[in-house]
């Protein structure tokens, strides 16, 4: 058994394609490229902006995100930070190897927007996810712009799969796939968190208590996903 943390730097050091590396199949890699626009709409980025990715992958989002602001960081396991250092020498990319909950980043750094796309359900309880939220709402500048993306709501997928939609769906994406090679499994996984509604919206919740705005907003259909994932989008006030 082993982490999520872990099993993505494996894809990383053992896979070429940087669309199957983030957990996504190989026929996702044009509804892939579509997710930098959702993310520049939902978090109105600019180029003043500095960004932190945390969970950055080999570069999928930051590559293009770092085009469209000021600064970017990227934050992953060593394996991915060392992949996606090869893809790209940008100037105003700086790339930091290790787990973000134990990676130790000076006071000082602040960022106008942070993005944690499909990470959130990669730790391992609903103590990491709050600590992971925490630790990056601290990392906010005052106006600064969050997102807790790809969220896979269980429930959300159920009553996507059940309805009329949801099973033509079905039928062309298994026709899409037919001829497919075999997708790259994940080695198994001691331990992760899930989400349904319940504990989406708690999340949700629990984000507004802090004193934060924070809205739970839909993805558009596509999105690689975007039939049964879901975003917090979270700003911290002035």
């Amino acid at each position: 058994m082993t982490t999520y943390f872990d099993a993505y730097g494996e894809r990383a050091a053992t896979l070429e394609n940087h669309t199957q590396i983030a957990g996504r199949y190989a026929i996702q890699h044009q509804a892939e490229k579509h997710i930098v626009q959702d993310l520049i709409n939902k978090l109105s980025i600019s180029s003043k902006d500095t960004l932190l990715e945390v969970g950055c992958g080999t570069g999928n989002l930051l590559i293009p995100l770092s085009f469209f602001t000021k600064k970017c960081v990227g934050i992953d396991h060593p394996g991915c930070i060392k992949k996606l250092s090869e893809r790209t020498k940008s100037d105003n990319l700086e790339l930091l190897a290790g787990d973000f909950l134990s990676l130790k980043l000076p006071r000082e750094h602040k960022f106008d927007v942070i993005v944690i796309y499909s990470v959130l359900h990669c730790l391992r309880n609903s103590s990491d996810v709050m600590a992971f939220i925490d630790k990056a709402v601290a990392l906010l500048a005052p106006g600064g712009r969050l997102i807790l993306g790809d969220l896979p709501n269980n429930d959300l997928k159920q009553r996507f799969v059940n309805s009329q939609e949801g099973q033509r769906f079905s039928v062309e994406w298994r026709e899409a796939i037919a001829d497919m090679p075999e997708e790259p499994a994940f080695e198994p996984v001691s331990e992760a968190v899930s989400f349904d509604d319940e504990s989406v919206l708690s999340l949700l919740l629990q984000i507004r208590q802090k004193g934060l705005e924070a809205h739970l907003l839909p993805q558009p259909s596509h999105l690689p996903f975007g039939h049964t994932r879901e975003d917090i989008v979270v700003r911290k006030y002035c």
